[in-house]
C-alpha cells in the first residue's frame, strides 16, 4: 500500500484483483446460489476500485509523462489513471506499456476518494496528507477497515468484529456461520451483509448516486384538512407559528426526525408539504454536502461527478435544479450503499482536516 497507508485509511477499498480465501466461502456446499448471486460487487465498483492515483514527493523524469502534476510547493506529485499491477508497479490505465515502477515514499487513494478528498477538504494536497497520515495516529483514521490492513487487502475482516491481524480464519468461520444461519431468510441475509455487520457497502464506490432510485419513489401523501381536531388544542402550537419560521425549524432536522414531525397532524403536514424539497434542499446544502457532487473545477478530472449527476437526473426528466424530487433524493440516500461509503470517507476526511489544523500542518 505504499509508505504512507492513505489507501487503507481513506479509500477503505479492496483489490478486486486478489480477494484472499473468497474460494473457502463460495465453494462450501452450505450455501445456496441466491445468497451467494446477491453478494456481488458490481463491475463499476471493481473498476473504481482500481482507478487510483499516486501521491509523491518525488518521481523520476519518465514517471513525470502523462498525468502527473505538481501541486503544492513542497514537490509532492499526484500521479492520475494509473492501475495496479505487481507490488509498487503500476501502469497507465489506457496504455498497459507506459509502466510506473515507485522506489520511493508514497501513498495511493483511489480517484473516487480523491474527488471526496478535494470535495471535504478544499486545502488538501499531498503533503498535508502526508504529515497528518505519518505523524499523527493512523488508527485515528481506520474505522471498520481496521482489521483489514495488510498488504492484501483482508476485505473478510470488514465486519462488525475486530480481529487479530494474523486472524484470517476467524474471518472465514464468521462469514461462513453468517451465511448459513437458519434464521435468517436469503434476502435478509443478503441485506445484513451490505448493510448490517457484514459491511459489504464499505468497498462500493462511493459517486454512484442514488438517482434513478429517487425518481422511483412515490411522493408523500398529502392530506386535507377538513376537521378542528387536526390541529393541537394547545393555545400556541406549531402549526401557528409564521411559516417561515417552520420552515427555518425543519431544515434543522434530519430526514428521519423531519419525516417524523410530518405524522404529528394534518394541518403540520398541510403546512410543510408543498415546501418539503425545498427545506430538504437546503439541508443538504448546508449540513450534508457529501450527497451533492464536487464542484467543477481546474483539477483533473473534477467535472466527473457533476457531469454523471446531471446525466442522471437529465434522463429521469429533471433538467432543473428546482425540479429534483429532493425529498425523494435524501430518502433515496438513506439507504444507498453508495452514500454510505461517500459518508464513511467524508467523515475520515473531516477527521484529516481536524488534524491538520489542531497540529498546525495547515
Amino acid at each position: 500500500m505504499g509508505i504512507w497507508d492513505v489507501y487503507c485509511n481513506i479509500s477503505g477499498a479492496m483489490d478486486f484483483g486478489r480477494p484472499p480465501s473468497v474460494s473457502f466461502i463460495v465453494n462450501h456446499d452450505a450455501l445456496c446460489p441466491p445468497i451467494l448471486d446477491g453478494l456481488l460487487y458490481t463491475q463499476q465498483d471493481v473498476s473504481a476500485s482500481q482507478d487510483r492515483v499516486i501521491l509523491s514527493h518525488y518521481l523520476g523524469n519518465d514517471e513525470l509523462s502523462g498525468g502527473a502534476f505538481k501541486i503544492d510547493s513542497d514537490g509532492y506529485w499526484m500521479l492520475h489513471d494509473v492501475v495496479p499491477s505487481d507490488y509498487q508497479r503500476y501502469h497507465h490505465r489506457d496504455d498497459w506499456r507506459r509502466q510506473y515502477v515507485l522506489e520511493t515514499e508514497f501513498g495511493v487513494v483511489t480517484h473516487c476518494s480523491l474527488v471526496i478528498l478535494r470535495h471535504r477538504f478544499p486545502e488538501f494536497s499531498p503533503s498535508v496528507i502526508e504529515r497528518v497520515v505519518t505523524h499523527g495516529n493512523p488508527s485515528d483514521f481506520h474505522g471498520c477497515v481496521a482489521s483489514t490492513q495488510e498488504q492484501w487487502v483482508e476485505w473478510l475482516k470488514v465486519v462488525d468484529v475486530l480481529f487479530a491481524y494474523d486472524d484470517l480464519k476467524g474471518a472465514e468461520e464468521w462469514w461462513l456461520e453468517f451465511l448459513t444461519r437458519s434464521d435468517r431468510t436469503p434476502e435478509e441475509i443478503i441485506h445484513e451483509a451490505w448493510m448490517g455487520p457484514g459491511n459489504m457497502w464499505v468497498f462500493v464506490r462511493p459517486d454512484r448516486f442514488p438517482v434513478a432510485e429517487a425518481l422511483a419513489l412515490p411522493p408523500l401523501r398529502q392530506f386535507t384538512v377538513t376537521t378542528p381536531s387536526d390541529r393541537f388544542n394547545d393555545s400556541l402550537s406549531l402549526p401557528d407559528l409564521p411559516l417561515d419560521i417552520i420552515l427555518e425549524l425543519c431544515t434543522q432536522l434530519a430526514l428521519p426526525a423531519l419525516l417524523s414531525l410530518l405524522q404529528i397532524n394534518k394541518s403540520l403536514r398541510s403546512l410543510i408539504l408543498p415546501h418539503l424539497d425545498a427545506v430538504v434542499r437546503k439541508s443538504i446544502e448546508r449540513e450534508h454536502q457529501y450527497l451533492l457532487p464536487e464542484t467543477p473545477s481546474s483539477a483533473y478530472r473534477s467535472s466527473e461527478e457533476h457531469e454523471w449527476w446531471t446525466r442522471q437526473w437529465t434522463e429521469g426528466g429533471k433538467k432543473e435544479v428546482n425540479s429534483i424530487p429532493w425529498t425523494a433524493y435524501a430518502r433515496a440516500c438513506a439507504t444507498s450503499r453508495s452514500m454510505r461509503s461517500r459518508k464513511r470517507i467524508w467523515d475520515i476526511v473531516g477527521e484529516m482536516e481536524a488534524a491538520a489544523k489542531r497540529d498546525g500542518i495547515i
